[in-house]
Formats: C-alpha cells, sequence, structure tokens
C-alpha cells in the first residue's frame, strides 16, 4: 500500500490554504485544482509548477486517481459537489457549510 494521496482542491478563496498545505506535504503525490476564476489560476501556474489546473470541477470529482477533494466552492456548489465526491468514493474535507436546506440535507 503507498503512503501517497492526490488530493484535489475546488475553489481558491479559503480553497488556497489547502493548496498550500498539500502543495508542501511530503505525502501529496499529485495536485489537481479548479477555479472558475482564469486570471487567478493564470497567476498561480508559475508558482505551483507541480499542480494541474483543470478546466472544470468534475476533472477532479470524477477522476480515479484523486484520493481526497477539499471542496472550497462557493456555498450553493457544496451540496452537488460533495455528492459526485463520495460518488466516486473520494475523501472529502468541506468548508462550511454543507448544505444549504433541509432538503439537501436528507440527499
Amino acid at each position: 500500500m503507498s503512503n501517497f494521496l492526490n488530493a484535489g482542491v475546488i475553489g481558491l478563496g479559503v480553497g488556497k490554504r489547502h493548496l498550500d498545505l498539500y502543495n508542501n506535504h511530503k505525502n501529496i503525490s499529485k495536485i489537481k485544482v479548479y477555479d472558475f476564476n482564469l486570471d487567478l489560476v493564470k497567476s498561480l501556474i508559475k508558482k505551483y509548477p507541480r499542480v494541474t489546473f483543470c478546466n472544470e470541477a468534475n476533472d477532479i470529482l470524477k477522476d480515479e486517481d484523486t484520493n481526497m477533494v477539499s471542496i472550497a466552492s462557493y456555498d450553493n456548489y457544496h451540496h452537488e459537489q460533495i455528492l459526485i465526491a463520495l460518488e466516486h468514493n473520494k475523501h472529502v474535507l468541506i468548508e462550511k457549510p454543507l448544505c444549504l436546506n433541509e432538503k439537501q440535507l436528507i440527499d
């Protein structure tokens, strides 16, 4: 069994802290990141040469090689992204809130 994990980060507001942590962790092998702000992504490409910047969140959520994902997107996306991540056997770290209403909580 490998001691290495492949991590993903969705959203680079608070998620930037997650990215920094993963980028500096000795047991993180690969990192994928998605943020819809292309200017922000472009500004980070040279700073994080080992990171793969993705075109959409599902490039991380549905990726077979990604073991864990930090979801730090806007709150209204959390519910759907959590469900997709869990359906694809990811360990999930979610920046609050988990969901926005009781119906989503029941899902």
